[in-house]
């Protein structure tokens, strides 16, 4: 679904946040480079998703 998303040029701006419950960094910074724009983990800490989805809308994708 991501690479759906990142071949659209009308969807380049929608920031892709993955959740996984894998916690090794190897697999984080492997889900990252792949294309996301961010990570988190499950269970999901309520504050951390906040303040995540709150960057993006005021700063937008392409500035993180």
């Amino acid at each position: 679904a991501l690479h759906l998303i990142r071949e659209d040029a009308a969807l380049d701006a929608i920031p892709v946040v993955a959740v996984s419950a894998s916690v090794m960094p190897d697999d984080q910074q492997r889900i990252v480079d792949s294309g996301f724009d961010a990570f988190i983990t499950k269970p999901i800490n309520l504050k951390q998703f906040r303040e995540t989805v709150e960057r993006f809308l005021a700063q937008g994708r392409r500035s993180q």
